[in-house]
């Protein structure tokens, strides 16, 4: 986060649309996070550990098995389906912010997004029929 802040000071000039600071912002993110990952050749699973909810340690239990269980879908999806949908379903972007983002046209990202869709469906499939 601390270097996509430095980053963003350094080339606030660049910045000629103040309307598209958001999605100008997620795509430094965005760069600065596949750049991480390149050098790690990691596979960019999160290590966030998953709060428990809920007022019964039954209910506290199955909550987290299903946040972990989903996380570890969305993990196993490709990175391309993973970016899409983290930024539609938990960052609530647009499609039009997203595909400034991605470089890529709205249709694409709402084809993308789609697949993602359908792909995180068929591997949480097994756990929750």
């Amino acid at each position: 986060m601390q270097d996509t802040f430095m980053k963003m000071q350094q080339n606030i000039h660049t910045l000629n649309d103040v309307s598209v600071f958001r999605s100008w912002l997620y795509t430094i993110a965005r760069n600065q996070v596949y750049k991480l990952l390149h050098k790690q050749k990691s596979n960019g699973r999160l290590t966030d550990e998953l709060v428990w909810s809920g007022d019964h340690p039954d209910i506290a239990l199955e909550v987290s098995e299903e946040r972990e269980i989903i996380a570890q879908c969305i993990n196993a999806l490709k990175p391309e389906y993973r970016e899409v949908l983290t930024l539609r379903e938990y960052e609530q972007l647009s499609y039009t912010e997203i595909a400034i983002i991605t470089g890529d046209s709205e249709s694409s990202v709402k084809s993308r997004l789609f697949k993602a869709r359908q792909a995180l469906a068929k591997k949480l499939k097994p756990y929750f029929t």
